[in-house]
């Protein structure tokens, strides 16, 4: 066996017969795992001490060890990332080495997306050159969107102010304006009222405040991955029908005020690992990564389920099936109607338990309404009278 090490090409000392246990772990079952090897000890030579940055050394400067290594055994051949546990003159080196996913888990470990978006690298900033560039390119993205454009741009309620009075003052991104053309409002310098003291006052803002695109989940994973050196090779995010549509909002109302647009404002404030989490568990994302070529794969759980099998491996089961059977119990499910936090103005609370109830209570009273011919990408449905019903009147906004 040999391991050596990546950017070097230097092979590590090995004592004889020294021998790696690992263990390889399908994604779909084991997310947390990943696959690697159980810690193992290397000599404490020189060598040894040198490749990893003298981790024998209580003034070192590196607090947390980690090298690319190539594993080998005769045609046997795997790319993986060996992290240090603890070292000392007496006892060696004593590491493990994670692969594929388990590789991938370690380096996104706490790593949120605006650190991993930083400024500091030019990839992470688009320069429209200015304010009215960057405006122009917004309102093609709005009025003629495709499904090459990375971003996406629409109208979006952010806040709603109200004072002791009732005067009530909505606070939008992308507010969109029928006069004198259709397409995006605050392209010039314009004023809001903010609540202060109780009071609402005047303040002006500059060009191209309250616009911010919003980046497309299949872009954005793209990105990510090539931050971290893997390429993305299979995404269903950029080529399914429906998921391709999907968007990441922010509420960066200054994105575009300067000329520049940071992909570090636009992107959500949590770690690599939650938003991935959240595709698992909202879409049934699975992510294969292959650390030999730094590839990654983003398999849908149904698109899997529905494949043909590659092979039976009933043959290899290591014993018959066995059932087991237990009372059944009752499940209710019941919906929260309330929401904290919210103005009074947003509210779950309706007076009809299913919308079978709620649609007879207004004898199926539907209609549809004509868009703009700007708008050909949406279609709206919305319901009348139903004031006293669902406290506001509802629209559903269908991306078609």
């Amino acid at each position: 066996m040999n391991i050596e090490i990546y950017d070097t090409n230097q092979s590590l000392h090995l004592p004889p017969e020294f021998e790696l246990e690992a263990s390889f772990k399908n994604p779909l079952f084991s997310k947390d795992e990943g696959s690697g090897t159980l810690p193992a000890t290397l000599p404490g030579t020189p060598h040894n001490f040198k490749a990893f940055g003298f981790p024998d050394r209580i003034d070192m400067a590196e607090r947390i060890l980690q090298r690319r290594v190539r594993v080998t055994s005769g045609i046997y051949q795997r790319m993986g990332t060996a992290s240090v546990l603890d070292a000392s003159k007496s006892e060696g080196i004593n590491i493990n080495i994670g692969f594929d996913e388990g590789e991938f888990w370690e380096r996104i470990n706490n790593l949120s997306l605006p650190e991993l978006f930083t400024a500091e690298n030019q990839q992470n900033v688009i320069n429209y050159g200015s304010v009215a560039s960057a405006i122009t390119e917004m309102n093609r993205i709005l009025k003629t969107p495709n499904d090459n454009d990375e971003f996406s741009v629409f109208e979006i309620l952010l806040d709603v102010a109200k004072n002791e009075v009732g005067r009530t003052v909505l606070y939008k991104l992308n507010e969109i304006t029928q006069n004198p053309n259709w397409g995006l409002k605050n392209t010039g310098d314009w004023q809001e009222f903010i609540l202060l003291d109780k009071e609402f006052i005047q303040i002006g803002n500059p060009r191209g405040y309250g616009i911010s695109p919003f980046l497309k989940l299949g872009f954005l994973l793209e990105k990510i991955f090539d931050r971290l050196g893997y390429s993305l090779i299979e995404n269903p995010f950029k080529t399914d029908t429906d998921l391709k549509k999907i968007v990441v909002l922010n509420n960066s109302r200054d994105a575009i005020a300067s000329g520049t647009l940071k992909y570090s404002d636009i992107v959500p404030t949590c770690t690599v690992n939650e938003l991935l989490d959240t595709l698992m568990a909202k879409f049934g994302a699975v992510l294969f990564v292959n650390s030999n070529d730094r590839t990654i794969s983003i398999r849908l759980i149904r698109d899997i389920l529905f494949e043909s099998p590659q092979e039976d491996l009933t043959k290899y089961r290591g014993s018959e099936f066995k059932n087991y059977f237990e009372r059944g119990k009752q499940l209710k499910l019941t919906s929260n109607k309330n929401i904290e936090n919210l103005d009074i103005l947003v509210t779950a609370k309706t007076d009809k338990d299913t919308f079978e109830e709620f649609a007879a209570a207004y004898s199926n009273d539907f209609y549809t309404i004509d868009l703009p011919a700007q708008i050909n990408n949406l279609n709206y449905c919305c319901f009348s009278n139903v004031i006293s019903a669902f406290t506001r009147n509802i629209c559903c906004i269908i991306n078609d």
